[in-house]
C-alpha cells in the first residue's frame, strides 16, 4: 500500500482521510518478511490473513458489507518460551 497505492482498491479515499487529518502512514511489512520481523522479538508467527481471509473467519456476518481496504492484515504471533 505504501510503494504502490494503486495496487488496492480505494488508497486514493484512504489517502485522502489521512491528509485531511495531518497524518502519515510511514510503516508498513512486507508479509514474507514479517516472519523474521517478529523473530528479533521473540515472537513466532502463528497466523497471517489477508482483509478477505481474516474478514470470512472473524467477520462473517459482515464480510459482504465491507470492501476495500484490502491491505489490511492481522497476523497473531506468541511470545516464544
Amino acid at each position: 500500500m505504501l510503494d504502490d497505492p494503486g495496487s488496492f482498491k480505494n488508497t486514493d479515499k484512504y489517502h485522502s482521510i489521512l491528509d485531511e487529518n495531518e497524518e502519515k502512514w510511514t510503516f508498513g511489512f512486507n508479509t514474507q518478511k514479517l516472519r523474521d520481523y517478529l523473530d528479533k522479538f521473540d515472537l513466532t508467527l502463528i497466523e497471517d490473513m489477508g482483509a478477505i481471509e481474516y474478514r470470512k473467519q472473524y467477520m462473517s456476518e459482515r464480510q459482504n458489507l465491507l470492501s476495500g481496504y484490502e491491505f489490511y492484515r492481522v497476523a497473531f504471533a506468541e511470545l516464544d518460551k
